[in-house]
């Protein structure tokens, strides 16, 4: 009885937190808070940035794949011909037809499109006895802008600019004529 006793007393003896006890104990809680919020605001944006990031690639893959098409589905002439410069394919009923220009297909989460294009940087004829081998170079680019905190390399005009680059080279042996000797 008396044990008690003695724990009634000291509860009732004891005032409460004191004021320091208190302010530490705030200043911990705003620091795991504010912690938690920081470390899931980054998380955010390593998401935002990956899937910019992913869209992108898929767009630079969908136009190397079309131009791929393209040069199986047309004759050399026809591939060699057409958009000068930078370049982009769109499906018309069906058929994968050749524009110049830029490809502006999707918005990204600022509202800024992407920019995605193709252009030709030369030819190449190989010439090593039958077959006669054509090779073109071919840039497939995808462009946009990065969101705060992304670090993309400046452009030509110092502006921030993500991008990705595909270089391919296709080439065909058909429609050549064979080169005199």
């Amino acid at each position: 009885m008396r044990q008690w006793l003695d724990l009634r007393t000291i509860l009732r003896n004891q005032r409460g937190d004191t004021l320091v006890e208190i302010t530490i104990a705030l200043a911990i809680l705003s620091f795991v808070l504010l912690s938690s919020f920081n470390l899931a605001s980054f998380s955010f944006r390593l998401g935002q940035m990956a899937k910019e990031r992913t869209q992108g690639v898929q767009l630079a893959q969908e136009q190397a794949e079309a131009l791929r098409n393209f040069r199986d589905n047309s004759s050399w002439a026809n591939f060699n011909s057409g958009a000068v410069g930078t370049f982009h394919f769109e499906k018309q009923s069906g058929v994968w037809a050749k524009i110049a220009g830029n490809y502006q297909p999707l918005l990204n989460s600022q509202g800024t499109p992407f920019l995605v294009n193709i252009e030709r940087l030369g030819d190449v004829i190989i010439n090593a006895g039958p077959p006669i081998i054509s090779v073109n170079s071919y840039r497939v680019t995808s462009k946009w802008a990065p969101l705060a905190g992304q670090s993309c390399p400046l452009n030509g005009s110092g502006v921030r600019e993500c991008t990705v680059q595909f270089l391919t080279n296709l080439g065909r042996t058909d429609d050549l004529a064979p080169v005199a000797n």
